[in-house]
């Protein structure tokens, strides 16, 4: 299924309703209240647009993205979403799955990131923390998100050079970096979490 049309008077999307459908385009319609976990889990699309006059969903600034408006959080990303400023979370597995996202760029205002968010992103090169955020950074250009206060390394990237000072690999944090080829792992590290580099088939060296 590459194509949807879902009536106006459809108010609910059950969990995983379009998992692993490669949909180049999603539509939510202005009457849909609720959206079940993983609905649109693996499906890259390439662009998200909320009907606007939905209560409970919008896609504010053009973003590309799927927002929940009341807590703010990022549910659906593209590899094209430009993440608003008034965005504070980003849910589990939100960008999973999207291979021709290549950057990402994360606001100050972000104090959220679900698990896996960006897994499975193959072709991500870069990833950036705006140096205002208080509780994730992108410290010595690495490439990565560190969650600052436990020195974690949340995500990676296939560019990513883990600082010296990074004290655990979170899980799933180079989940599907399947370009990612070399990884030297600093003596700072103490703990590395369930499918850190998991589906990293082109990981050759490890030091």
């Amino acid at each position: 299924i590459t194509s949807v049309i879902m009536s106006s008077t459809i108010e609910s999307i059950g969990n995983y309703a379009f998992e692993n459908c490669p949909l180049d385009e999603i539509k939510i319609p202005k009457n849909v209240t609720n959206i079940g976990k993983g609905a649109f889990i693996y499906c890259s699309p390439t662009s998200i647009v909320v009907e606007n006059g939905n209560p409970n969903y919008d896609s504010r600034n053009n973003c590309n993205a799927l927002i929940e408006t009341a807590t703010n959080t990022l549910l659906v990303g593209c590899h094209n979403t430009v993440i608003p400023n008034t965005v504070t979370s980003i849910a589990d597995a939100a960008f999973a799955g999207h291979n021709n996202l290549t950057a990402i760029a994360i606001p100050s205002n972000i104090t959220k990131i679900g698990i896996c968010a960006f897994a499975h992103c193959r072709n991500l090169t870069s990833i950036v923390v705006d140096e205002k955020n208080q509780v994730y950074d992108s410290r010595n250009n690495c490439n990565a998100i560190i969650e600052t206060a436990t020195n974690t390394l949340i995500e990676g990237s296939n560019n990513t050079i883990i600082p010296n000072n990074i004290t655990s690999i979170g899980e799933c944090a180079f989940l599907g970096r399947r370009n990612l080829t070399s990884v030297s792992i600093p003596n700072g590290v103490v703990s590395i979490d369930a499918s850190a580099f998991q589906y990293c088939n082109a990981l050759t060296s490890v030091s």
